[in-house]
């Protein structure tokens, strides 16, 4: 029987930008976002085996500064863990600006076939 886990990863930048500089800024965020879960995510998940992987981004432009919100949905036999702490790490190397990294577990349900 498949598990799906969920995760919310949210990554705060704290950092306004101008219209000009925000499509840069906003690339380099989906980029950075993009990268992690794509060639890292083995890292993430301690090499679990997973049936499937499917990750949507979106960035904006909140009160408090540039915001990327993804949401992870992982299906395997067993529920898989996302290591915040190599997470963090992972992102804050590919990023030009001081970043707060956020982690929710959105839920883990049975995988309907």
């Amino acid at each position: 029987m498949s598990v799906r886990s969920s995760y919310l990863v949210t990554v705060h930048t704290n950092t306004m930008f101008d219209p000009p500089d925000y499509a840069a800024a906003a690339g380099t965020l989906v980029n950075a976002l993009h990268d992690t879960f794509t060639a890292k995510m083995p890292s993430l998940t301690k090499r679990a085996v997973m049936e499937t992987c499917h990750t949507e981004a979106e960035v904006a432009l909140e009160e408090a500064g540039l915001v990327g919100k993804c949401v992870i949905d992982i299906t395997a036999e067993g529920r898989v863990p996302l290591d915040k702490s190599n997470l963090s790490k992972l992102l804050k190397a590919q990023l030009p600006w001081t970043v707060k990294i956020e982690k929710r577990n959105v839920t883990d349900l049975e995988a309907q076939p």
